[in-house]
Formats: structure tokens, C-alpha cells, sequence
């Protein structure tokens, strides 16, 4: 497997990270995982575009234009023998910084690589045989540890607004895009916990589940313990979405 670091593309095991690295020491960068089908990034503009986002949410300075980003991105891509892959990368601040009062619990719509809470959060779901741990904050939807959250009610889609207690995703965006394009009502807006626990239908999205419906909830079996109609035809928009082989019809 090859990697790119400082510059560089190096074979896996001849990666080295300095033990003075800012990201190593005190988590204080950010990071994006660019999902891969068919050889082709899956909405890497909107991916770069989180990148510099979470990047001015921690005032780093990006060290590559788009352009750059995109020729680093599929020379990567390139070197790997897989069609479907993905581009995982970190931004880190090196081995100089200043300091600041650490606000990153408010501000949860950068992607920094600062994760404990998410790691315990997910590690919770880990210990109860789940799949996510689906978060509320002060009686209200935010998202999960590695998902953001969605729900339905009589055939909408409700999606929680994108504000600092979550993280803008790349495929809650694409998910609202293509409820757009395929005639299905939706409505971004704040969802209550109780009515979140009386939705018809729950979805999680991240760039590695796509579209995935929830059918268990707290141990108990939810929206009939499967996936619900308005689910099944998100995830048939999603899979047409995704780019094709270069050589298909």
C-alpha cells in the first residue's frame, strides 16, 4: 500500500510521523475519508470543501489548492491495485503551534482528529451490539458517534439542521440532494427526541455506511424492525448515483 506524507508517496511501512507532530501529541488537526468506486472519488469537490471548512474552524492554513489536493487524490488511487477503495487523510498543524482555550466540544461541524468522545460513544454501541450510537442533545436529534442521523415521518424526510453540534456530512448532503432530484419531500429542521423515537424510519449516513436504515433501537426492534419503503428508494438513488466503470455503457 502506498501512502503520501509531507510531499511524498512511500510505501506503507516507510511512513514516518515525527513524535513532536501536533496531531500526534495533542490531536490538533482534521481529517476526510473520500469514499472510491469504480477508481473515481465519490463528491470530492463537497469532500475538499469540508476539508477547508474543518481547516478554518481550527485556523490551519490548507497546504494544497483543490488542484492539488485532486492530483495527490487520484495519483493515490492510482497506485492502489483496488476499485473500490478509500482515501483516508490527516491535516495536522506539524510541530509548532500556538495555544488557544480549547472550545472543540462546541464545535463539533469541524472534522478535527481530536475524537475521544466519538470513540467512547461508538465504543458504547460496540458493548451493546449495535451498529451506532445515536446522540441527543439538551431533548434533541444531533447525530451519531460516525453517522449523522436522519429521519421519517409520514413519507418526509426530516434531517436536523447543520450547525456546530454536527458535522456537515458529504452523504447528508448527497441524501438531501438526491431526495431533490427524485420528487421526495424532505425538510431540514431541529427533531425532538421523542420525535425521533416515533419516527417511521431512521437513517444513518457517513461516507463508509452510504444510506443505512436503522431496525433496531435500544434493543427493541423499530419501524417494524425493517427497512421502511421511502429507505429502500433513497438507497436505489444512492447506489445510480455513484460513478460508473470507465468502461461501462
Amino acid at each position: 500500500m502506498t501512502v503520501y506524507l509531507n510531499g511524498k508517496f512511500l510505501p506503507l511501512d516507510d511512513a514516518r510521523i515525527s513524535v513532536l507532530d501536533r496531531g500526534f501529541i495533542y490531536g490538533d488537526g482534521v481529517y476526510e475519508l473520500i469514499p472510491v468506486y469504480h477508481r473515481q472519488p465519490y463528491r470530492l469537490p463537497q469532500h475538499l470543501a469540508r476539508l477547508q471548512r474543518s481547516l478554518d474552524g481550527i485556523r490551519l492554513a490548507n497546504p494544497h489548492t483543490e488542484a492539488q489536493w485532486g492530483a495527490i487524490i487520484h495519483e493515490l488511487i492510482a497506485r492502489q491495485p483496488f476499485e473500490q477503495q478509500g482515501v483516508y487523510f490527516q491535516v495536522t498543524r506539524g510541530v509548532a503551534a500556538v495555544t488557544a482555550v480549547d472550545e472543540r466540544w462546541l464545535h463539533c461541524d469541524s472534522k478535527t482528529i481530536s475524537l475521544v468522545a466519538n470513540v467512547l460513544a461508538r465504543q458504547f454501541a460496540a458493548e451493546h451490539d449495535a451498529v451506532e450510537t445515536v446522540l441527543f442533545r439538551d431533548g434533541y436529534l444531533t447525530e451519531a458517534s460516525a453517522s449523522n442521523v436522519l429521519i421519517v415521518r409520514q413519507s418526509r424526510i426530516i434531517a436536523p439542521p447543520k450547525d456546530n453540534h454536527i458535522l456537515p456530512g458529504i452523504t447528508y448532503d448527497a441524501t438531501l440532494e438526491l431526495a431533490r432530484e427524485g420528487g421526495l419531500p424532505f425538510e431540514v429542521r431541529p427533531v425532538t427526541k421523542e420525535e425521533a423515537f416515533a419516527a417511521d424510519e431512521m437513517w444513518l449516513s457517513s461516507s463508509t455506511k452510504e444510506v443505512l436504515a436503522v431496525t433496531t433501537l435500544d434493543g427493541r426492534a423499530f419501524a417494524g424492525g425493517r427497512p421502511g419503503a421511502l429507505f429502500r428508494r433513497m438507497h436505489a438513488l444512492f447506489q445510480e448515483s455513484k460513478p460508473r466503470a470507465r468502461n461501462a455503457a
